[in-house]
């Protein structure tokens, strides 16, 4: 398994080898991040993608100074126990 991480627009994505096999992805709402969508393929799934996707799409909003509305489960859910308690 060769992952790769990368923000890309209004997205996280990650690919294995190439292929892509989720992503955690956003809306702009009113000068925040609505964080939407959290995904990745069955073939993926339990390798703790989605947290890479997740913590790279905040530490990207981190950096930019934007704050987030967490409207995906799995996004609130994480962002309630980890250190992103200053993106909301």
């Amino acid at each position: 398994m060769s992952l790769m991480i990368v923000f890309e627009g209004s997205r996280t994505a990650c690919y294995d080898n190439g292929e892509f096999v989720g992503e955690c992805a956003f809306v702009e709402n009113d000068g925040k991040w609505e964080l939407n969508r959290t995904f990745v393929k069955k073939s993926h799934e339990g390798r703790g993608i989605a947290k890479m996707l997740l913590n790279e799409l905040l530490d990207n909003a981190r950096k930019q100074g934007m704050k987030i509305i967490p409207t995906c489960s799995y996004v609130a859910k994480v962002m309630r126990r980890e250190s992103y308690a200053d993106l909301l």
